[in-house]
């Protein structure tokens, strides 16, 4: 190599070496304002998930390990939570026929059992959680949110769970 292109080279090294120190440094900088920004107190920490056992426990996870890290969980938003089961006392009473109030009552009884799952599932997360942190629930809409008018709809359906209801 003639010695103007090792000079060259050279230069070449000294700067990518220049800019990856400068980037790593700059990594580490932000790196720092982010876990400073999480452990302001102006910062409120919330998890999403849905009712499913699995999704619970990963939240429930999730949650141990921020606080393992000194962080506090203000809120588990739970998402698509069934509504209350209905009275089963208005199937007989259903101007319906027979077999369709026998095929009612039976999926009334699966509804039952899916709702006491979902139940089970909140009282688990809130033993996990501190008692600082809050658990909001919103409906299942019974489709997917695709638009600002069903996003606007969850807002608008958005409550903190009955603690009485979870115990």
């Amino acid at each position: 190599m003639r010695p103007q292109h090792r000079l060259r080279a050279a230069h070449v090294r000294v700067t990518r070496n220049h800019r990856v120190r400068v980037a790593a440094g700059q990594i580490e900088q932000r790196a720092q304002q982010a876990g400073e920004l999480l452990k302001s107190p102006a910062t409120i920490i919330v998890i999403v998930t849905t009712a499913a056992a699995a999704r619970i426990i990963q939240a429930r996870e999730f949650a141990a390990s921020l606080d393992q890290a000194g962080l506090q969980v203000d809120a588990v938003v739970v998402n698509r939570i069934m509504p209350e089961v209905p009275d089963a006392a208005e199937i007989p009473r259903a101007k319906i026929p027979p077999a369709l109030k026998r095929k009612l009552a039976r999926n009334l009884n699966d509804f039952a059992s899916l709702k006491q799952r979902e139940v089970h599932a909140l009282k688990d997360l809130r033993s996990s959680l501190s008692a600082k942190s809050k658990i909001i629930v919103a409906p299942d809409l019974g489709r997917e949110p695709r638009t600002l008018a069903d996003l606007a709809e969850i807002a608008r359906s958005l409550k903190i769970a009955d603690p009485a209801s979870e115990s």
